[in-house]
């Protein structure tokens, strides 16, 4: 079994304790041959999300690489969700399933990381999927570059009544911090990281949307963490009616952890970046 930073397991649990007061208890359901020693934890929160969960899900289990543990939170589902996991469980034995209340996608993360048995982390979405080559893509370039500690893709964004479409994202460390003020720099459900580093950063700790963004800031503190994002479209990232209205507020959240993370570096670009989301916010509002 991979060797555990104990004082950061303890951290992590304790700041999932901070996050929320209310977490609560959960259940854990594994086959009793579950995966002895993975090299990678993908997490996945699903809160209601039966209706692409298991295209998602398979996606994962018919990667190229094979070593890998599915963690997966039933955040509080009330649709046909814990069913469908159930049902991959029961043919897979490198799924867990974390069942609790619903607690909000920071804190189901973060409990999924806390729980994770791997030193990388690969995030997932319900509702998206993974291009068989995903995982073996990543794990190959993040062990090849030890100074890299957050790696993401480029994506085919696809649904709704869109036209599909690939997005590539700024790929260099030094064009990512550039950006990231400004500009969408790093697709939360491509992301590979590596658990120590988010783990000694606090974990997730933004609430409602861009609680990516959140983490990114506050890991731009430390120049000596790179980050990196592969060319390759390695995730299809799907558009759909719910997610749009889960966005609204996204530039507005923008906003704050940018203005946030401005006062605490003292940095110009970020505080013109919150002032962008704010206009952003503005005109989406009245589009």
């Amino acid at each position: 079994m991979p060797v555990r930073d104990a004082e950061s397991h303890n951290k992590l649990n304790l700041i999932t304790q901070q996050l929320s007061d209310n977490l609560g208890s959960f259940e854990l359901i594994k086959s009793k041959n579950f995966i002895d020693i993975p090299t990678i934890s993908v997490v996945m929160s699903v809160y209601n999300g039966g209706r692409y969960l298991g295209d998602s899900v398979a996606s994962i289990l018919k990667q190229t690489y094979k070593n890998f543990e599915v963690i997966i939170i039933n955040d509080g589902s009330t649709d046909e969700s814990l069913d469908i996991l159930t049902e991959y469980l029961k043919k897979d034995n490198r799924i867990a399933i974390i069942n609790q209340q619903n607690s909000g996608l920071s804190n189901s993360l973060n409990r999924g990381i806390e729980l994770s048995r791997s030193n990388l982390i690969a995030r997932m979405d319900a509702d998206d999927i993974a291009e068989p080559t995903r995982l073996e893509e990543q794990v190959n370039f993040i062990d090849q570059n030890p100074q890299v500690v957050v790696l993401g893709t480029a994506f085919l964004l696809f649904g709704g009544n869109i036209e599909s479409k690939i997005v590539t994202m700024p790929a260099t460390n030094k064009t990512i911090r550039k950006n990231l003020p400004f500009r969408f720099c790093l697709c939360h459900p491509t992301v590979m990281f590596r658990r120590k580093t988010i783990v000694d950063a606090g974990g997730y700790q933004g609430t409602g949307p861009c609680q990516d963004l959140e983490l990114w800031l506050r890991l731009s503190r430390n120049k000596t963490l790179q980050f990196t994002n592969l060319e390759k479209p390695l995730l299809k990232y799907r558009i759909h009616q719910d997610q749009i209205k889960g966005g609204r507020n996204a530039y507005k959240a923008a906003a704050y952890y940018l203005l946030k993370e401005a006062l605490k570096q003292q940095s110009i670009s970020l505080f013109f970046g919150s002032i962008l989301a704010v206009f952003k916010n503005y005109f989406r509002a009245y589009k």
